[in-house]
């Protein structure tokens, strides 16, 4: 697997923040054998299920084939957060230390298959010193079945929502607050945050906002959007909506 990943754009996107309560725990993905199989082939499934995504936990074993990169560094790569919810189970935000000092954070999708959107600091500091508001997207992809966003906010921001067209989002956003054990376990020098949001049909940047809460409760603004130009979602792409 490799890991896509944009560079910042010159005003360095959009950002989409979603609550932090909706990041649901990591399901457990269990393969069942098709009708007529034996309990041979049943079982030799099972035996290659990933196993479950655990915050703080190595995420190699949770990934069927993981980028190498993720092994690059001093230390093995982590789950920063897992999500559970129904629009994106077993997806999670992975974060990894670099040869020296620093370190590098993404996002995976289970129902894509793949990571993206990498965000690296060498000097493990500075992860929106790129971003003209309090947090950014850094990364934004769409095709007809999907688009995805991610982003760095504070270390303050407690959680993050997202609305498309002015509706709430209420599955497939979440937020990695990266402090304290996580922080050193992936060689950062500072707290801060990792969003990812992941809808399950083609949206434009522009519908797409990211909203930041800080202490639970206090909305702190937009992130900022996307402002690299993207191929157009193709005719007829409207889809049911993840909320």
């Amino acid at each position: 697997m490799s890991v896509q990943g944009k560079s910042w754009s010159r005003r360095w996107g959009r950002k989409i923040v979603l609550p932090s309560w909706i990041v649901p725990a990591a399901l457990v993905i269990v393969v069942a054998g098709c009708g007529g199989s034996s309990g041979d082939d049943v079982t030799a499934a099972k035996a290659h299920a990933p196993a479950p995504c655990r915050t703080g936990g190595r995420i190699a074993p949770h990934v069927a084939d993981p980028p190498a990169s993720w092994a690059s560094g001093p230390g093995p790569a982590i789950a920063l957060s897992c999500s559970g919810d129904g629009v994106d189970p077993g997806a999670a935000i992975v974060g990894y230390p670099l040869p020296g000092e620093g370190s590098c954070v993404t996002a995976y999708s289970s129902s894509l298959g793949e990571a993206f959107g990498e965000l690296c600091e060498p000097t493990g500091t500075g992860w929106t010193s790129q971003c003209e508001r309090a947090g950014c997207v850094h990364y934004f992809s769409h095709q007809k079945a999907s688009t995805v966003l991610v982003g760095p906010v504070p270390g303050n921001v407690s959680s993050v929502w997202a609305s498309i067209n002015g509706k709430q989002v209420l599955e497939g956003v979440a937020l990695a607050s990266v402090h304290g054990k996580l922080m050193r376990a992936i060689g950062s020098k500072e707290p801060f945050g990792f969003f990812t949001v992941y809808v399950p049909r083609c949206v434009e940047p522009e519908e797409v906002k990211v909203h930041l809460v800080a202490g639970g409760s206090k909305q702190i603004g937009l992130a900022d959007e996307w402002d690299v130009e993207e191929a157009k979602c193709p005719a007829g792409h409207s889809g049911p909506a993840s909320s």
